[in-house]
């Protein structure tokens, strides 16, 4: 298992993409679920990395596919992953099994590098790449929604975050893993949309990231990174 990995982290009924290899409090033992480089899904405490509670092959994928990144959808509590073949799966946490949702996308996910995270105000899933892609998602029926303006300006757009929904807003953040930087996609509270692809720099993460850097924010836990490494 490598260092770091794509991880999903589960408190109160609401999951959501995390990471492993930076810190920002919350709960030590929320359940958390993590995609090994090998193609399995562990689960462990948040506290505790290094005691695994659950370790299954996923099932289901396409010959030669794997899972680039993870998410749960809040309004269904279901774990949701990114194919490398365009396709979307749902995924079952204690078994591995993993459904397709859906068919290929169109467009296809294009770049090595992807970060999906669910907007709780529209229930649609947000995909964006080291390549600048920004493209909106159908749970429900895997197809791309729209494809929106790429991200810019950004080196290497690598994982996205909503902030928790309030008042029906939410605001999308994002890493660039080349300049090191938490960034903003779109305006606060979503205005102007991040539909429109426009990045505006946060700040310093304080550490380096490397491309396989993940984000989440949630107004419990915080907001944790992951590098792998």
């Amino acid at each position: 298992m490598k260092k770091g990995f794509l991880i999903a982290l589960g408190l109160a009924g609401v999951c959501l993409l995390t990471g492993c290899g930076g810190g920002g409090g919350g709960d030590s033992s929320a359940a958390t679920y993590g995609v090994t480089d090998t193609g399995r899904l562990v689960k462990f405490k948040l506290g505790s990395p290094g005691h695994i509670d659950r370790n299954v092959v996923i099932s289901g994928l396409e010959g030669g596919e794997s899972i680039l990144a993870i998410d749960f959808r809040a309004s269904n509590g279901l774990l949701y992953g990114l194919g490398s073949t365009s396709r979307l799966y749902a995924i079952d946490p204690a078994t591995g099994e993993a459904a397709a949702v859906g068919g290929v996308m169109s467009p296809l996910i294009s770049g090595q590098y992807f970060g999906i995270d669910f907007n709780e105000v529209t229930d649609e899933l947000r995909l964006v790449s080291d390549t600048e892609q920004n493209l909106r998602i159908d749970p429900d029926t895997g197809a791309v929604i729209n494809v929106e303006t790429p991200v810019s300006p950004v080196e290497s757009l690598v994982a996205c975050a909503y902030t928790p929904a309030s008042g029906g807003l939410t605001t999308l953040y994002g890493i660039d893993a080349f300049s090191n930087k938490l960034v903003r996609i779109g305006g606060l509270n979503g205005t102007p949309s991040p539909d429109l692809g426009e990045v505006t720099e946060v700040g310093s993460l304080g550490h380096n990231a490397v491309a396989d850097t993940e984000l989440d924010i949630h107004a419990e836990v915080g907001a944790v990174f992951c590098t792998n490494s």
